[in-house]
């Protein structure tokens, strides 16, 4: 006797499936924004030492030199301003924060789908644990405030696609 509606146990499984998406894309973006932060710090110090140690001292005495300062001056501002203001670090720790919080709610979703597999779980008990699933899903969401990467996004919905039909297919 099936105590949950196929209707339900397709929705959980559904709402599962993105929990394993959202991990995926979360934490592929923070990649992502590790790496801007990472490459974006060794450009800004490469161009302070360059200018330090080559710009200043050599080209100083050039009737030109004074120019060739005043660009490299320019790149180091430049580059300073754009660390300041492209915020990567932050981003990347919100999304690894959000990776890791689906990556719990991943398994509590696993959980509930399993509780319905298993015939233990009333229709009631499991559309109150997916409510409540889902709000603590959107709260994750909205914690994060990056720009879309499609690709990313692809990707993540592909492998998790994937993993979902060969673990539970």
């Amino acid at each position: 006797m099936f105590r949950v509606t196929d209707q339900t146990r397709e929705s959980v499984f559904e709402d599962f499936s993105n929990a394993e998406w959202y991990m995926r894309y979360y934490g592929s973006l923070a990649d992502v924004y590790r790496k801007k932060h990472y490459w974006t710090r060794i450009a800004l110090l490469t161009s302070v030492l360059v200018e330090a140690v080559i710009v200043i001292p050599l080209l100083s005495g050039w009737s030109y030199g004074i120019y060739a300062i005043a660009i490299a001056s320019l790149i180091v501002i430049g580059l300073t301003v754009y660390d300041a203001i492209s915020n990567h670090a932050t981003h990347a720790a919100k999304l690894t924060m959000a990776c890791d919080e689906f990556s719990l709610l991943r398994t509590e979703w696993r959980s509930l789908y399993l509780g319905i597999e298993s015939d233990r779980l009333e229709e009631e008990q499991v559309l109150d644990r997916q409510r409540e699933l889902l709000y603590r899903t959107n709260l994750i969401g909205a914690s994060v405030e990056v720009k879309q990467d499609k690709k990313h996004n692809l990707t993540a919905a592909t492998e998790a696609n994937q993993v979902m039909s060969e673990q539970y297919g």
